[in-house]
């Protein structure tokens, strides 16, 4: 089977990472963005850990792809300063990580989710 990991599973899963970062060490670090540069970075990285595992994956992160992301999690994030490289994915006020983990977990595969939530992975987007 070949997994798909797109923006929005990227960029879902990053914004969890960041907020469970910051309770877990009660730091005032800004857990309500990242960058898109960052986004492709954990991709690449997920989607090695896929292959490293003998599974078959594709990053999708287009410029189409991205736009439809933007529409449809509109009530969840907005992306400033798109499309130029320093764009990022922001949290909308009032957005929890409940609400994240509503929409973006539980629709991945089990392989994907785990290579989502790998250490070596959460490493790129925790070190941005």
């Amino acid at each position: 089977m070949c997994y798909s990991v797109g923006i929005e599973t990227l960029a879902g899963n990053a914004l969890i990472a960041l907020l469970e970062n910051a309770e877990k060490k009660g730091k005032d670090q800004d857990t309500t963005k990242v960058s898109l540069e960052s986004l492709y970075d954990y991709g690449i990285a997920v989607v090695e850990l896929l292959r490293q595992s003998e599974e078959s994956a594709v990053l999708l992160m287009s410029r189409d792809r991205t736009d439809t992301f933007i529409s449809w999690c509109s009530d969840l994030v907005h992306v400033e300063a798109y499309p130029s490289p320093q764009a990022a994915v922001v949290l909308n006020e009032g957005v929890t990580k409940q609400d994240l983990i509503d929409r973006f977990r539980g629709s991945a595969a089990v392989p994907v989710q785990k290579a989502l939530d790998a250490e070596s992975a959460l490493d790129i987007i925790l070190a941005a």
